[in-house]
């Protein structure tokens, strides 16, 4: 597993509040990658239980994936434009037992 303080500084900066979230949630941060040549893109997995999910930033927009699926549902897994908006429905997801980011 990975520490926070192991995380590129640019996913740090803009992802914190929320990682360190889910960290007191008893999410662990397992993988994590920064792309600066493809416009600041990441992506951070964590597991929790026999759960396993995926927050990514791609082109400027915020989206969330749930690992553990064997296949992904036909719906399409909303996206947002801010991380403010992004941060309070994974919060809202924590608190359930499932993905409220589907539509």
């Amino acid at each position: 597993m990975i520490e926070f303080h192991q995380l590129p500084p640019q996913i740090q900066q803009e992802a914190g509040d929320l990682l360190r979230e889910l960290r007191t949630a008893g999410w662990e941060i397992s993988a994590a990658l920064y792309e600066s040549s493809f416009f600041g893109d990441w992506f951070v997995d964590l597991q929790r239980d026999n759960k396993c999910i995926r927050l990514m930033k791609e082109n400027a927009l915020f989206t969330f994936q749930n690992l553990a699926e064997p296949e992904p549902e036909s719906e399409e897994a909303s996206t947002f434009d801010s991380f403010v908006n992004f941060h309070r429905a994974v919060s809202h997801w924590i608190g359930t037992d499932g993905p409220a980011l589907v539509r």
